[in-house]
This record gives structure tokens, C-alpha cells and sequence, in this order.
């Protein structure tokens, strides 16, 4: 069954409670001086190693994020995980500029 932590309103005492998720809304009814309280992130267990939601990926997700988005460049995975050199930046740069001088010969000549 889970555990729910609970803040007193009027003491700010914060107590547990094992409850079924059948049994909450009769113990919310029951005590209206008690408010739900999500203090800490839950943590769960995986492979022995204690996970807490919440954290974003670990080192090795990372890797294999920053991979995908080196096969896909300038997309969002890509921004997110892989940083740029100064090369490719000032690239980045001149290639907006032409592309920017290119479209406006475009619109004078039609």
C-alpha cells in the first residue's frame, strides 16, 4: 500500500499514513485539517540502485541522447546535448548571412 505524507494546516506537523487508494478519499473526508504534502520527490528502486523521479537521465542516457543527436543536426536532441565549437557557430553564422542575402536578390528581381 502507499504512503501518503500529510501537513497538519494548523500545526504545520507533517505525519504518514499507509493507505490503500481506496481508503484515501474516506481519510481526506475524515480529516480536512489534513493537507497532502509532496515534500521530496518519491524514490524507487531499479536494479539495486535507488532512482528518484524527477532527476532527468542518467550519464549513459546522456550519451546515447547526444549520439541520436549528432546523427541529426540542428535538431532540438542536438542543441540539447551536444555543444558547438567556435568553427561551427561562426559556420552557422556566414551560412545564415548568405542564405539571407540570396533571399533578398530573390524578392528584387521578381
Amino acid at each position: 500500500m502507499p504512503t501518503y505524507q500529510f501537513i497538519n494546516i494548523k500545526t504545520k506537523k507533517i505525519v504518514e499514513h499507509v493507505l490503500s487508494i481506496t481508503a484515501y478519499d474516506t481519510f481526506k473526508a475524515k480529516h480536512p485539517e489534513l493537507e497532502r504534502y509532496f515534500g521530496t520527490a518519491p524514490a524507487f528502486t531499479f536494479n539495486g540502485r535507488t532512482v528518484t523521479s524527477g532527476g532527468g537521465p542518467d550519464n549513459t542516457f546522456k550519451e546515447v541522447l547526444s549520439k541520436i543527436g549528432e546523427k541529426y543536426r540542428g535538431s532540438p536532441l542536438d542543441q540539447t546535448y551536444n555543444r558547438k565549437t567556435v568553427k561551427q557557430v561562426k559556420t552557422e553564422q556566414t551560412v545564415k548571412k548568405h542564405r539571407a542575402k540570396l533571399a533578398a536578390r530573390a524578392k528584387g528581381r521578381v
